[in-house]
């Protein structure tokens, strides 16, 4: 059974209680925000990003995975990529590690969720001193990796729509609510 099934099929995004574009923060998801999310998933284990992968592609724009923090960099480096989630002790660079060199450098993301069978402290603590937006103890519970993408995104793409909206004020007021013709 695909995953996406398992997934409500709508989700009610308005500004005020009667705004379409509000959030409902009772359903996490929104479908149309994680179909257009890139996600980077980074793990050692090739079960888990195969898991991951299943479990992600025909929920999310498009999936990269990465064995380990290196690879990952060189990912980032390359692609535009909205969501990062990985693992926390892998060989080469560990996911810590990774979010420290993607801090020290003018890549971006717009969220990042740390995954581990360990539930250190130490780790923990420095998940949030780099402002990551999950820490999650494995095994990955899918359902819940996929509410947290959505509200890693919503901001966001709450944002895109919006400056649409702004934009389309903009010209409505630059052409005085008159009426125009659009010549080819």
């Amino acid at each position: 059974m695909p995953l996406t099934t398992l997934l409500p099929t709508k989700t009610e995004i308005t500004l005020g209680q009667n705004s379409p574009y509000h959030y409902q923060k009772e359903n996490h998801l929104n479908l149309e925000y994680l179909r257009a999310t890139t996600i980077l998933f980074v793990d050692d284990e090739e079960i888990i990003t195969k898991q991951a992968y299943l479990g992600l592609e025909d929920v999310v724009k498009k999936i990269f995975i990465a064995n380990n923090g290196i690879e990952a960099l060189d990912i980032i480096k390359n692609n535009d990529i909205d969501v990062l989630v990985t693992d926390i002790r892998m060989p080469n660079m560990t996911g810590i590690e990774l979010l420290e060199a993607i801090k020290a450098t003018s890549l971006s993301i717009k969220g990042s969720i740390i995954t581990s069978a360990f539930d250190d402290t130490q780790y923990f603590h420095k998940a949030i001193e780099l402002k990551v937006s999950k820490y999650m103890i494995k095994p990955i519970n899918f359902k819940e990796l996929i509410e947290e993408i959505s509200l890693i995104m919503t901001p966001y793409m709450d944002q895109k729509i919006l400056q649409k909206h702004q934009d389309i004020l903009g010209v409505l007021t630059l052409i005085g609510g008159k009426k125009i013709r659009i010549v080819e």
